[in-house]
């Protein structure tokens, strides 16, 4: 079950960002206009 943790503890951060950037908050492209 150790894996299935480590997989979830990756995976899930990276979609929360994704997510996140898709829904207009992306930090990356505020940093671009600067």
């Amino acid at each position: 079950m150790n894996f299935v943790i480590a997989i979830a503890m990756i995976v899930a951060p990276a979609v929360f960002l994704i997510y996140w950037g898709k829904s207009g908050f992306d930090y990356g492209g505020k940093k671009n206009e600067e």
